[in-house]
């Protein structure tokens, strides 16, 4: 999930530290910006501290990834399925430019049940 949706449904992150469920895992990716309405830093790029947050909510297992060589580590708490893990992924801001999908009903209908693997009608 992307930090935009972590802040907007911050509820739901108090549901999770209230109930702990061992085998469920929270990652945030965090650019610092809200990306779907021009960039302007969010919370966290405004000190926000998401992980301090989890960790008010109870949830203890939390993380913060700020090189890539942690990911591994990420991905072995995260397969043991032991704790519910909260992990905040910082990345970059630059984004590959978006390609728009066609906006044509039928062709994406097609192509997403191409995607799929099921005929196209």
């Amino acid at each position: 999930m992307s930090q935009t949706h972590a802040l907007m449904g911050i509820g739901a992150l108090g549901t999770i530290g209230a109930v702990l469920p061992p085998n469920l895992s929270v990652v945030v990716l965090d650019n610092a910006h809200f990306g779907e309405t021009g960039m302007q830093p969010s919370h966290t790029g405004l000190g926000t501290d998401l992980i301090t947050v989890a960790q008010g909510f109870g949830i203890r297992g939390t993380v913060r990834i700020s090189d890539a060589a942690q990911v591994e580590d990420l991905a072995a708490r995260i397969q043991a399925r032991s704790a519910t893990t909260y992990a905040q992924v910082l990345i970059d801001t630059d984004e590959p430019p978006h390609a728009l999908p066609p906006r044509d009903g039928m062709a994406n209908k097609n192509s997403f049940r191409a995607a799929l693997g099921l005929s196209t009608f």
